[in-house]
């Protein structure tokens, strides 16, 4: 797994993933933090893959993906988001 950090809001991440095809297909607060939001992220229209993002209410947010099962489009978006 790989780990990129962020510079984006929650609100900010939302807008620009959906500029660029994508849809959060879930989102949740991690167990060990109430006040985050973590999301799990797809492409619109690819039936395979996807990447993690997680915001802490300190300020720190990253994006994770699984390098062992890499699509093409992931690196993609992490290209966009960095």
């Amino acid at each position: 797994m790989r780990q990129q950090f962020l510079k984006y809001t929650p609100d900010e991440l939302r807008v620009i993933l959906e500029e660029i095809g994508c849809e959060v297909v879930e989102e949740y607060a991690l167990s060990a933090c109430p006040e985050s939001i973590h999301w799990h992220i797809k492409k619109k229209g690819e039936r395979r893959g996807k990447f993690e993002a997680t915001w802490m209410p300190y300020g720190e947010a990253w994006i994770c993906y699984h390098t062992n099962r890499p699509q093409e489009w992931v690196y993609e978006v992490l290209g966009i988001l960095a």
